[in-house]
């Protein structure tokens, strides 16, 4: 009896150390994933520094017009992707850059990211902005950041 309640305890002790583990390395994860955003990239701070862009972007997410936006918004907007939720792959509506790939991390809808366009990686600060109630979709928003020093990689 004393051997089988011994074996329970360490099968029981094996379990919980398991599972500290994960939970452990989630933790981790998470606080790297944290401290890899910038104190200023967040959703207030970005909406007040690119306000006017904003409103533009807002503007044509409302109308579902991105016809000439590339044209009206500064040059430090990078991208604008729209995430239809339905499985496809997320488009990019400004059309600006042949884009080859995006990063990033974001907290409260806001956060940092690069993207890699014409062979140079680019620091951004990132803003997802949700459509008018009713619609199932979002839009992610590249900024440069003006802040960070540009990644450069071959």
């Amino acid at each position: 009896m004393r051997v089988v309640i011994g074996c329970l305890a360490a099968i029981g002790l094996g379990v919980l150390l398991l599972v500290g583990g994960c939970f452990g390395l989630i933790g981790v994860g998470f606080y790297s994933a944290v401290k890899s955003i910038p104190p200023y990239a967040t959703r207030e701070e970005i909406s007040r520094r690119h306000a006017a862009d904003l409103a533009l972007i807002a503007k044509a997410i409302e109308t579902r017009d991105f016809s000439n936006l590339a044209q009206r918004v500064s040059a430090d907007v990078l991208a604008v992707y729209h995430d239809n939720d339905q499985g496809h792959d997320d488009e990019e509506v400004l059309r600006r850059h042949p884009i080859t790939s995006k990063s990033f991390t974001t907290m409260n809808q806001a956060g940092a990211g690069s993207l890699t366009a014409n062979g140079r990686t680019l620091a951004c600060v990132v803003l997802i902005l949700n459509a008018p109630h009713g619609r199932d979709d979002d839009y992610t928003v590249f900024i440069l950041d003006q802040q960070a020093q540009a990644v450069e990689r071959p």
